[in-house]
């Protein structure tokens, strides 16, 4: 059975997909038991699990309904994966910024050496010595964590308000800045700086100890 439909417009995803599908207003095919397949778009603020049990209820077993993510199982385990491999590399990205950390932090104890040595002249004990640099250390990471959050807030409201980075020319790239990743993110740099500025205080006692 043949249908004449009116085009009103076009709709230009990526080649596979337009060749694929039919996008339409419903009222214009013949009747429900034409389809094999029907996808329903909903608001993104109502639950979907309860509207899964309502056509569940009213359509019986004879049909089966699945939700976007139990249809594309697969392709979300994939995303899954790849945000563990990305909170993976941006350790190891943190952890290989923190050995310019320490070096920061060393070159500043050769640079006031004898200040540091004046200190301890005047009484101040190795422990007072070395939390100062701690000190240090944690103000620079804080410093450098807040000029990252910063930029990567503007750069987040600029491509979800502009489309500044796009995928294939037209579509624009994903980007959300979401409170989860921030929270992990935020825990993986202050862990590694705070664990780096206490490792590189502690060398002043190595200097100083035996003067």
């Amino acid at each position: 059975m043949q249908k004449k439909v009116r085009i009103k417009g076009l709709f230009h995803f990526n080649q596979e997909i337009d060749q694929k599908y039919l996008f339409c207003d419903i009222q214009n095919l013949i009747n429900k038991n034409a389809f094999h397949s029907l996808e329903i778009k909903i608001y993104q603020k109502k639950n979907i699990d309860k509207i899964k049990k309502i056509l569940k209820k009213k359509f019986g077993p004879k049909f089966r309904i699945k939700t976007r993510t139990e249809e594309e199982r697969a392709f979300y385990k994939v995303i899954n994966t790849e945000k563990i491999f990305i909170y993976f590399l941006f350790s190891l990205i943190t952890v290989m910024t923190a050995f310019n950390l320490i070096g920061a932090i060393f070159i500043l104890q050769l640079d006031k050496r004898e200040n540091i040595f004046l200190l301890w002249s005047f009484g101040y004990s190795l422990y007072r010595i070395r939390r100062i640099f701690f000190y240090i250390g944690v103000l620079i990471s804080v410093f450098g964590w807040s000029i990252g959050v910063l930029a990567t807030s503007i750069l987040s409201f600029l491509q979800e308000r502009y489309h500044l980075f796009k995928i294939g020319r037209k579509i624009p790239f994903p980007m959300k800045f979401t409170i989860e990743d921030f929270v992990m993110m935020t825990c993986i740099i202050l862990t590694v700086c705070l664990f780096i500025s206490f490792i590189s205080s502690k060398k002043i006692e190595m200097n100083y100890s035996s003067r």
